[in-house]
C-alpha cells in the first residue's frame, strides 16, 4: 500500500511564471486607472499600492492580491493562450479544478476571484463567483502534446462574451 503519492510532473517553466505576472499586473493595473471596469476590487477596497503575492504551487491558484495594509482583495489564476476566440468557437476551457481552488479561498478571504487570459487580441478577464459551474457546460478536455493522461479533466466552457477585456491588441511575450 502506498502512503505518500507522487505529485504530478511540474511543466511550469520561467517563462510561463513570467507570463501570468504580466497577466497580474496589466490587470492590477488596469483596475486601478478604470474603476468603471465590472467587478473592480479596487472600488470595495481603495488603497495607494497592492501588492502581487504567487502562491506556491499547492495552493493551486497563482496569485493573491493584497493592500497595503495587508488585505487580501483578490484571487488570481493566469493562463496565456497562443489562440483566438475563434479556435474554440468562441468559447474559452476553464478547470473546474482551478475554479474550485479559486473560490474556495476566495470565499475564505471574502474577495472576489478572477481568472486572466491572454489571447492573441488582448487580455480578458472573468470574475468567478459560485455560479460559474452551474450556468456553463462542462465536459472533459485537455491537452494531448505531453502524453500525460492527467491533462485531460473536467473543464467549464465560457463564452467569450462573459469576459472583460482589459488590454486590448496584441501581447507577445517570447512567443
Amino acid at each position: 500500500m502506498e502512503l505518500i503519492s507522487m505529485p504530478p510532473p511540474a511543466y511550469e517553466k520561467q517563462i510561463d511564471v513570467d507570463r501570468q505576472r504580466i497577466l497580474a499586473d496589466e490587470f492590477v493595473n488596469a483596475m486601478e486607472l478604470h474603476q468603471d471596469q465590472p467587478y473592480n476590487f479596487v472600488n470595495d477596497y481603495p488603497d495607494k499600492g497592492y501588492s502581487i503575492i504567487k502562491c506556491p504551487s499547492k495552493y493551486v491558484v497563482d496569485y493573491l492580491v493584497t493592500t497595503s495594509y495587508g488585505k487580501t482583495v483578490a484571487v488570481l489564476e493566469c493562463k496565456w493562450y497562443f489562440t483566438s476566440w475563434q479556435d474554440y468557437d468562441y468559447l474559452q476551457p476553464v478547470s473546474v479544478h482551478k475554479l474550485h481552488h479559486l473560490l474556495m479561498l476566495s470565499h475564505s478571504f471574502r474577495c472576489n476571484s478572477y481568472v486572466l487570459i491572454r489571447k492573441r487580441d488582448g487580455f480578458y478577464y472573468k470574475y468567478v463567483d459560485d455560479s460559474i459551474l452551474s450556468r456553463n457546460r462542462v465536459d472533459i478536455y485537455g491537452r494531448n502534446d505531453r502524453n500525460d493522461k492527467s491533462d485531460h479533466e473536467p473543464m467549464v466552457w465560457i463564452a467569450d462574451k462573459y469576459w472583460d477585456v482589459y488590454k486590448v491588441g496584441q501581447v507577445n511575450h517570447n512567443g
